[in-house]
């Protein structure tokens, strides 16, 4: 074959693999365009127990904090409750305020699910609830003064619990001193050792609460 008759050989060659070529890419094309594809079903609504389950916006507080009248310490925990269930806590770290009006300050945070809206907000600091309350909603963000007549096993009422009550406790199981009710801190309806034990382990913050 001469040199002329192989390139024209070759050119036909290479023709056909281009046209190939381009018919398979034809073909995916109009392929791709007549192709149907299953879109997932999205529900447009949710029955009411899916609702509730889904976390609403979260409330965020910050105020004044006092024992009786005085400015709750740097340690004390304030924790808020929706039912049973403990929904945020604070610990004061500047005597009687919690939380902060800054931007990058931090709040006490409550959160809670869908069915939280218009419940009940209860806080506590240590033990004691506070009496007056909030109603839960999504989103809620104030200044909320926080305030209780005193707190569990503080009897020299100086708004925190320090190794003068825990004497008292222990001179009270030894009959030393004459025994409040209010020191009877496991329920059994006297002042035993078990309290003095448990008043002590709340003193060095080997338990949290009394």
């Amino acid at each position: 074959m001469t040199k002329l008759g192989m390139r024209k050989s070759g050119n036909r060659l290479l023709t056909g693999i281009i046209l190939t070529l381009g018919i398979i890419f034809l073909a995916g094309i109009a392929s791709a365009a007549t192709a149907t594809f299953e879109v997932p079903e999205i529900p447009y609504e949710m029955d009411g127990a899916d609702a509730a389950a889904l976390p609403a916006l979260p409330c965020e507080f910050t105020g004044s904090v006092f024992i009786g009248d005085i400015p709750a310490p740097s340690g004390t925990i304030i924790r808020a409750f929706i039912g049973e269930e403990e929904a945020g806590r604070f610990v004061v770290n500047q005597a009687g305020i919690y939380g902060g009006e800054g931007l990058f300050d931090d709040r006490l945070i409550v959160g809670g699910d869908g069915s939280a809206t218009d419940q009940e907000i209860v806080f506590k600091i240590w033990s004691n609830d506070v009496s007056e309350t909030l109603v839960y909603q999504p989103g809620d963000s104030r200044t909320f003064d926080l305030t209780v007549e005193g707190i569990d096993g503080d009897f020299n009422t100086n708004a925190f619990v320090d190794i003068g009550d825990v004497s008292k406790v222990s001179y009270m199981v030894a009959d030393k001193i004459e025994p409040e009710i209010s020191a009877d801190f496991n329920g059994n309806g006297e002042v035993d050792i078990g309290d003095a034990s448990k008043i002590a382990y709340f003193f060095v913050r080997k338990i949290e609460f009394l």
